[in-house]
């Protein structure tokens, strides 16, 4: 099991358990940046934490499927995830997320694309 497939297990438990939240933070590369399909940017762990902290005060309840495939220039994630919202909304999405991994198997650039409907 590589980096995302990790990240994709412990993205359903991180937000209740936090030890599974600083294995998720773990993950990442002290320097590396998470591109949610918002748009924007964070680099660092520290930033990378705060956006998670956020994710999951909104999302209470998540439930993943997912496969991985290696790519020439990094790994491509094509997922679909459940969700409970803290508002009580059920809602669902799917998108692909794009990676890269540093030379120690961790995430280095993680790019989130959700697909439109």
């Amino acid at each position: 099991m590589n980096s995302l497939d990790t990240y994709f297990k412990l993205s359903d438990t991180a937000g209740s358990n936090s030890d599974d939240f600083n294995s998720l933070i773990a993950l990442f590369d002290p320097n590396g940046t998470i591109e949610p399909a918002s748009g924007s940017s964070f680099t660092g762990r520290e930033e990378i934490t705060k956006f998670f902290h956020k994710f999951f005060d909104k999302n209470v309840k998540l439930r993943h499927i997912w496969i991985t495939k290696k790519q020439e220039d990094g790994y491509k994630t094509t997922w679909a995830v459940a969700a409970l919202g803290t508002d009580g909304h059920v809602f669902s999405l799917e998108g692909n997320d794009y990676a890269k991994l540093n030379k120690d198997g961790l995430i280095s650039h993680l790019k989130v694309v959700i697909k439109s409907n």
